[in-house]
């Protein structure tokens, strides 16, 4: 079984992937170590835009089949006793539809989001933490990055749509795990 989580940056995704791997023994499909491996020259310094890049030109170059060939697909094999994964960041519909295609009946999609004014303060909370305090232009640029508005328009395609503002992370595992037992029933 496999979740695909979606939503903005500071929707809460981690939380939540942090409460299904301790209560529930999900284990992630992470592509960066992948991505990692592909950056040029290798000892550049790595950073989240050339993660996006990197990731951003194999999803044309193989059709978005690269987060399912080349990173789940292995992680799944090395591991077959292993029962629920989850991908913590899908960005793109094309990404879900490669999943749903190679996983048959055992995906389930949960878009995680907020009112963008919770947003902004998390994102505020963050960049404080980290020392910046340039979080209004942090902000404004990764809202209109492509890939964080395809993300968060995929609350319109998901199966579950959770908000954190109104519901904890408890409460999205949960309902994660209904959908699961949903899916299951389906079969």
């Amino acid at each position: 079984m496999v979740l695909l989580l979606s939503g903005p940056a500071a929707a809460g995704k981690t939380t939540i992937c942090e409460t299904l791997t301790s209560n529930h023994g999900f284990a992630a499909i992470k592509s960066s170590r992948h991505l990692r491996t592909l950056v040029q020259p290798p000892e550049k310094e790595v950073t989240r835009e050339i993660l996006q890049e990197i990731g951003d030109r194999l999803d044309v170059e193989t059709d978005f089949n690269w987060l399912v060939t080349d990173v789940a697909v292995p992680q799944i094999d090395a591991q077959q006793d292993q029962k629920f994964w989850f991908v913590d960041s899908v960005r793109k519909s094309e990404q879900i539809d490669r999943f749903s295609e190679a996983f048959p009946g055992k995906v389930l999609h949960c878009h995680v989001t907020a009112p963008d004014s919770v947003l902004r303060s998390r994102m505020q909370a963050r960049d404080e933490s980290n020392g910046s305090f340039s979080y209004e232009k942090a902000y404004a640029e990764h809202v209109a990055h492509p890939n964080e508005v395809s993300a968060r328009a995929l609350g319109d395609v998901a199966t579950l749509v959770i908000d954190t503002s109104r519901n904890d992370a408890l409460f999205a595992c949960d309902a994660i795990m209904k959908g699961f037992h949903e899916l299951c029933r389906e079969k």
